[in-house]
């Protein structure tokens, strides 16, 4: 008999199997480290997150004492590919994965057996959402899943410049099947009169969609926090007394920026980002007035609630609302944030692996300047790092106006590609751009 290769023997001890051919077909691509954002080893546990092509990212664990494995992925075989090339990368030394390393949260949770069921209705939704109401939204994903795939084959470029009816009847569709969220999205595909949309920004909107739509199909597979993100972003309404009963954070919570706009015809929407010192957590209260209702009392940019903030449930959430508290007029702030690109980027990749389907991330970013480039405004941090930065005429005069020798701190959102300036933060003030 001959002998077995070295990665049959290594298959055999972590599987307890030796894959089938048709399994590591396609390794090759898996075994890039540049597409692993994070690992780590633990005995017994071996884990990784891995980013496919678009935004989306699969989460994948192994434990050799019990010979399992479990991926995010719609694989219906274990060991899948992905948990195939993790485990390949670590032994080989291509992937470096830190030993000792903290275990995620989503690990208990992801080391189970699959369960075979024709129609999945997790029993975490019930507390968010009833039965009735996601068989409305699982006609309204299945819509939106072949409609994406059958633009997707004709080609994006001449569906967006058809009528604009295209995609109405489609977010139309989707607001009667109990999805007002990627209904949204797919409004916001079409430019405002004289305006345009990039491609970038096409481009991810479209892999939100998609994420969303084979996320609700494979929703049995999902954690507990994936499951209420996707809820939230299919447009679910959570009642503040439902909010209120869970678990609060007691904070001094700064305020950052505060932005009202007509989000509607007659609906206006005012956004508050706070950032809490002690927490070290980002909140961001939205409020709505129809017609010519008031909104109410806002808290105003430098000044601090301090009190307690109630999030809405998901992994990595921002979304809050005010508990118990009061406003402060000012409060001195120290200067917090990220010291540079890198660390921020950093941080914005484990934010979007939480929580990919936002469209916005918050970030303080210290020591800034402006540069200009081929008609492109850049941001330069203090290591001469750069980063795309989108603003209007007025911002742009207003960042020019404050900028300094030293740099500014800045407080903004990551949209698309681009950083997008809300706020300076300097001597413990707050100056909305």
């Amino acid at each position: 008999m001959s002998p077995l290769s070295p990665l049959s023997e290594l298959w055999l001890e972590w599987f307890g199997s030796v894959p089938k051919p048709a399994q590591v077909k396609s390794l090759d691509k898996w075994l890039k480290p540049k597409i692993w954002i994070d690992s780590g080893w633990t005995a017994p546990w071996l884990w990784g997150i891995v980013r496919t092509k678009g935004s989306l990212v699969y989460r994948v664990v192994i434990n050799n004492v019990s010979r399992t494995s479990e991926c995010t992925c719609s694989g219906r075989e274990q060991p899948c590919v992905h948990a195939i090339a993790l485990l390949q990368g670590w032994h080989e030394q291509h992937l470096s994965a830190a030993k000792d390393k903290p275990l995620p949260d989503w690990i208990p949770e992801q080391i189970v057996q699959r369960k075979n069921k024709k129609i999945p209705n997790p029993p975490k939704s019930t507390r968010l959402i009833t039965e009735a109401r996601i068989n409305e939204m699982e006609k309204g994903y299945a819509f939106l899943e072949k409609w994406l795939s059958d633009f997707t084959r004709m080609g994006w470029k001449s569906a967006l410049e058809t009528s604009p009816n295209t995609l109405e009847d489609a977010a139309a569709r989707l607001v009667n099947d109990r999805l007002p969220g990627p209904a949204r999205l797919v409004r916001a595909l079409q430019p405002t009169p004289g305006g345009n949309i990039s491609i970038t920004t096409i481009r991810r909107t479209l892999a939100r969609l998609f994420l969303a739509a084979r996320g609700f199909r494979h929703r049995v597979d999902l954690t507990a926090d994936e499951w209420a993100n996707l809820l939230i972003f299919s447009g679910i309404t959570i009642r503040k007394d439902a909010l209120k009963g869970g678990p609060s954070v007691e904070d001094s919570w700064h305020v950052l920026h505060r932005e009202e706009k007509e989000v509607e015809t007659d609906l206006l929407s005012r956004q508050t980002w706070l950032f809490g010192m002690q927490s070290d957590r980002y909140a961001v209260i939205i409020d709505y007035a129809w017609k010519k209702a008031p909104l109410p009392p806002p808290l105003h940019p430098g000044g601090a609630w301090n009190g307690t903030c109630y999030f809405y449930p998901g992994g990595g959430q921002v979304r809050a609302i005010l508990g118990e508290g009061r406003s402060v007029a000012f409060q001195a702030r120290d200067d917090t944030g990220s010291n540079g690109w890198k660390e921020a980027v950093e941080q914005l990749i484990q934010d979007q692996v939480c929580d990919p389907l936002r469209s916005e991330y918050p970030a303080v970013i210290q020591g800034l300047k402006l540069r200009i480039k081929e008609d492109q405004s850049y941001l330069v941090d203090r290591l001469d790092e750069t980063y795309p930065m989108k603003v209007d005429e007025h911002l742009f005069r207003e960042f020019l106006i404050n900028e300094s020798m030293k740099g500014i701190n800045l407080f903004g959102l990551f949209v698309d590609g681009n950083f997008i300036p809300k706020s300076i933060l300097e001597d413990g003030g707050v100056t909305s751009l």
